[in-house]
């Protein structure tokens, strides 16, 4: 792994305001103000040996190239994220960066490999009982299921998936896999369950502040 050389603390702060605004400026859409950050923050922690604040970067700056529409880097910069996480052993972390390569996976039309990138990502979530990614790697199989065709799949996928959001507190998780459920029952016909479905979804995005109450 990296040697940690330099003003260790001095770097250390520097890379967490670097890392601060590159999340200000994602969120505010900046994103090549944001990359610019990111990279900065890379530079710091490679010379402390920051490995985790490595994996961690690296993925954001995967994200920042998805949203760019550019899969080859955004493979590339998660991939790294793997990488490193495996080699730390931070398996929720890499759960994560198979997620995100799955994302890649789906987004390049490559259905089998953004399948296995999910499998993974479900079976090292369940191992280290990471929950909250466990749900989003099954609502992102039912999403494959259902373009695939394999309809009960998919609704199986996004129940599982509600449940383990409901457990754990997550509204807007359970919010997107109600409606994704709403919206299944909607292309059969089933227009009384598809309005029950999208009713809860409603609540539980309010519940999150993901939309306004009044």
């Amino acid at each position: 792994m990296a040697e940690a050389t330099g003003d260790e603390p001095d770097a250390r702060l520097e890379a967490a305001v670097l890392d601060a605004l590159g999340s200000v400026a994602y969120d505010g859409g900046r994103l090549d103000r944001a990359a610019g950050y990111y990279r900065r923050c890379l530079a710091h922690q490679r010379a402390i040996g920051d490995d985790a604040g490595l994996a961690v970067t690296n993925g954001n700056l995967g994200s920042i190239a998805r949203a760019r529409g550019d899969p080859a880097a955004a493979r590339k910069y998660h991939e790294r994220s793997l990488a490193i996480r495996r080699e730390i052993g931070d398996r929720a972390g890499a759960a994560t960066s198979l997620d995100n390569l799955g994302a890649v996976a789906r987004d390049a039309g490559d259905t089998e490999a953004a399948r296995e990138h999910y499998r993974e990502s479900l079976r090292v979530g369940r191992e280290t009982d990471g929950r909250a990614g466990v749900a989003t790697s099954l609502d992102a199989l039912a999403r494959l299921a259902r373009a695939e065709g394999d309809i009960e799949t998919a609704r199986n996928r996004h129940r599982e998936a509600a449940a383990i959001g409901q457990e754990i507190g997550d509204h807007e998780g359970v919010g997107a896999s109600r409606a994704a459920l709403g919206s299944l029952a909607r292309a059969r016909s089933d227009l009384p369950t598809a309005e029950d479905l999208y009713r809860e979804a409603s609540h539980h995005y309010r519940e999150a502040g993901a939309v306004p109450a009044g």
